[in-house]
């Protein structure tokens, strides 16, 4: 096998978890406004993935007060970025003080000149077969972007170097601008970091992207990122995706950049998703507030499809049972199905009611219904699961129907909290266009 050639991406392989010294080079540090005297500092990402900075200088009036004051750090050419001071360590004897800061805000935004292509990094990213040579290839406007995963990735995923893992470098990308013209870091950034919330939509939470820097070898002086973005522990939940449909993913990210193209359909997306994320996240810790995520989501999905597509007043929206509103919602996207059909817990409760209107969204309205206020609901812990995976399968396939999906999935009731990897076509009907 041909290796990769070498990059930027060589400075961090073989080290997802830190510590990495950094090279970014620290022109001055000043605190409280005086800079700091003849200071050796060195960056690096410790084995949290924190930004830390260490200095040593030279002083002549100790300051027994210093963890209180204003640090200020400027990189290369950038304006100064804050940062408080997380330790420090004076020698009386040598007139040496040791300090260590790390950002006030991470990731923090490096100023600097536009750059027609750029580098960085993805914290717990999904698992993906990308192709090793090529990558994958995701187009975003005026931008493309090109991931690739790192050598030691894999063994992450199997298993074998993941105790006690939160979080670890999983993949690198290089991104460029379709017509060659300059972009900056701002616009960068925000386009990368759309092309990050929909890869979480992919693992089914929150990852996070950072060390972004301009192309160096056409401007040393360009933008940088330093840091790391907010994201969730390294597991992955079961859901809609396996990674043998990687390939449908540069299709599916197109859809969703047509519908973050407008304001409703941007904000839309975003709370459903952080939803869909969330509920993922805290099933672990706590399947009832798992449960009024997922129905958050689909109330946000349900209001935007049947108000803005459906021809439905925001009044009617509003009286409607939360069962009719979902129950209306799939049908103008043309979902078939029962979400509660895969599960023989749930189906006996449907079939108990003993009406022909009780159906799986009515279930799945009392489950949230009962949850949010206080009565005399019941359920069995085999319930609340199942309900809350029902749940979570449905917003599942609203959002990809949303975005225009018809390919494979991975239904996630099959497999009640197992893995499998079975896939089944998307439950659409095939009439539709």
């Amino acid at each position: 096998m041909s290796e990769l050639p070498s990059g930027p991406h060589s400075f961090y392989e073989g080290r997802p978890k830190g510590p990495v010294d950094l090279d970014s080079v620290v022109t001055c540090i000043e605190i409280d406004g005086k800079p700091a005297n003849q200071p050796t500092a060195r960056v690096r990402l410790d084995e949290g993935l924190r930004v830390l900075v260490d200095w040593a200088e030279k002083i002549e009036n100790p300051d027994f007060n210093v963890i209180d004051k204003d640090v200020r750090i400027t990189f290369g050419t950038s304006d100064p970025i804050e940062f408080f001071l997380t330790n420090h360590q004076m020698n009386f004897d040598n007139q040496e003080a040791k300090f260590e800061a790390e950002p006030t805000r991470e990731p923090a935004l490096l100023s600097g000149k536009p750059s027609d292509g750029a580098f960085g990094l993805i914290v717990n990213g999904p698992r993906l077969n990308i192709p090793r040579q090529d990558g994958l290839t995701f187009k975003n406007e005026n931008l493309n972007v090109t991931l690739h995963a790192f050598d030691h990735t894999h063994a992450l995923y199997q298993g074998r170097a993941r105790l006690h893992i939160a979080q670890a470098i999983t993949h690198h990308f290089s991104a460029s601008t379709a017509d060659g013209k300059p972009m900056d870091g701002s616009t960068m950034f925000d386009h990368v970091g759309r092309l990050v919330a929909f890869l979480g939509f992919v693992k089914g939470t929150r990852i996070g992207f950072g060390q972004v820097q301009g192309n160096p070898e056409i401007n040393a002086d360009s933008y940088r990122l330093l840091g790391f973005t907010k994201h969730d522990r390294f597991d992955s939940p079961v859901n809609w995706f396996y990674r043998s449909l990687t390939a449908a993913l540069p299709a599916l990210f197109e859809g969703y950049v047509r519908r973050i193209a407008t304001t409703e359909g941007k904000r839309t997306l975003g709370r459903a998703m952080q939803y869909y994320k969330a509920g993922n996240y805290t099933k672990t810790d706590a399947t009832e507030i798992a449960l009024l995520m997922s129905a958050a989501g689909l109330e946000t999905m349900a209001y935007h499809v049947l108000c803005t597509e459906g021809g439905w007043s925001k009044a009617l929206f509003k009286n409607a049972t939360l069962a009719d509103k979902l129950r209306a919602c799939t049908r103008l996207m043309k979902i078939t199905g029962d979400p509660t059909e895969k599960s023989d817990a749930l189906k006996k409760i449907v079939k108990a009611k003993s009406s022909e209107k009780y159906d799986g969204f009515t279930l799945l309205a009392d489950f949230r219904n009962g949850l949010t206020h206080a009565g005399d609901f019941s359920y069995t812990g085999e319930e609340l699961g199942h309900a809350w995976f029902a749940t979570q399968w449905l917003l599942e396939v609203m959002i990809l129907t949303f975005l225009g999906y018809t390919g494979k999935y991975q239904d996630r009731r099959k497999q009640l909290g197992g893995w499998a990897g079975a896939q089944d076509d998307l439950p659409i009907e095939k009439n539709n266009e």
